[in-house]
């Protein structure tokens, strides 16, 4: 995935980012706020937030290829923290 800075502009690899994959390397600008929200979305609610990193990132790739629906994905967040 590529990281486009808000800020300045500059563009490099998530998977080259480093600790900070968000932080530009070059005007030192955290992207995550931007980046998160399109990426993560399922653990964003009023309760408390999924913390498994992996069960949310199967989540995630589950709906972007179609294989179950949002509406599927945040069911399962319901389910799992009952």
């Amino acid at each position: 995935m590529k990281i486009i800075c808000k800020n300045c502009g500059w563009s490099w690899n998530r998977n080259k980012g480093g600790v900070n994959p968000f932080k530009c390397h070059k005007c030192g600008y955290n992207n995550k706020d931007m980046y998160s929200k399109k990426i993560v979305g399922l653990g964003a609610t009023k309760k408390k937030p999924v913390k498994n990193d992996r069960f949310t990132r199967a989540l995630e790739y589950a709906v972007k290829n179609k294989f179950i629906t949002m509406s599927q994905a945040f069911e399962i967040i319901r389910n799992v923290r009952r």
